[in-house]
């Protein structure tokens, strides 16, 4: 890459990284969710240190000349063992060493879907993501992505007080048995 510098050179994550776990709410809801997608569908997020003024419209921030990836992004997606399909390209070129990245992994986010959890707003009631995951699922608790498996980045709507009374395994409305409102489809089926 002549002339180019390596994006994937940043080791440390910043002190004002949004994905430190001291730096929450520096980042609105709806963007931590847009970004966290963005990742895992193979984008990039640049560390904010190395953006400019957008010279079209001065009110937002762009990669500037000398982008670097965040670091603090990247130790996340390590964390969960979720490197994105433009880091692995990037680690095949020879330009990313997941090893050279020198970030306190307790001082970030295990995943992006944790990230983008701590920035919603607490809602008062703990809802988890559906355990059964049958055919017509409502709330699963993850997706397949580019990157692999990814836990979703949507709020939970399944009250953990509506398992299967065979696997145990929290319920959506559509992971219930019609016949029997105590059992889910899968153990339903099996049982039949």
């Amino acid at each position: 890459m002549t002339g180019t510098l390596n994006p994937y050179l940043r080791r440390v994550a910043c002190k004002t990284c949004p994905f430190r776990r001291g730096m929450v709410g520096i980042v609105r809801p709806e963007r931590a969710q847009e970004i966290a997608q963005g990742l895992l569908d193979g984008g990039s997020f640049t560390c904010h240190k190395t953006t400019v003024p957008d010279p079209d419209t001065d009110e937002e921030m762009v990669p500037g000349p000398h982008a670097q990836e965040c670091a603090g992004a990247l130790a996340t997606m390590e964390n969960a063992g979720q490197a994105n399909q433009l880091t692995r390209i990037a680690e095949r070129l020879g330009m990313r060493d997941p090893a050279a990245l020198d970030v306190d992994r307790s001082e970030v986010f295990g995943s992006l879907a944790e990230w983008v959890a701590a920035h919603r707003e607490p809602e008062g009631e703990e809802l988890e993501h559906c355990g059964v995951v049958g055919p017509e699922c409502e709330d699963p608790p993850g997706y397949w992505t580019g990157s692999g498996v990814s836990e979703s980045l949507d709020d939970a709507t399944c009250d953990p007080e509506h398992s299967c009374q065979f696997c145990g395994h929290v319920m959506c409305e559509s992971c219930t048995s019609p016949e029997d409102e105590t059992a889910c489809v899968l153990c339903a089926e099996d049982d039949a």
